[in-house]
């Protein structure tokens, strides 16, 4: 949960940003969150504005610590 500025018709506000992670899955051995739902968290009530889904991931050469 952050603040962050939203634009919406050319007004600009500081308002609530959540991220929401669920539904774990192993990858290479690492269990992490693999969904999750961004929701602005509005006077006029939640607006679910993304959900993703984590099918694969790609680690780069960098080390790694567990």
């Amino acid at each position: 949960t952050a603040k962050r500025y939203r634009e919406d018709g050319g007004q600009y506000s500081l308002d609530t940003w959540t991220v929401k992670m669920g539904a774990y899955k192993e990858f290479d051995g690492t269990i992490i969150p693999s969904e999750g739902t961004v929701i602005w968290e509005l006077d006029t009530g939640d607006f679910e504005w993304y959900r993703l889904t984590i099918e694969d991931i790609e680690y780069n050469n960098a080390t790694l610590y567990r």
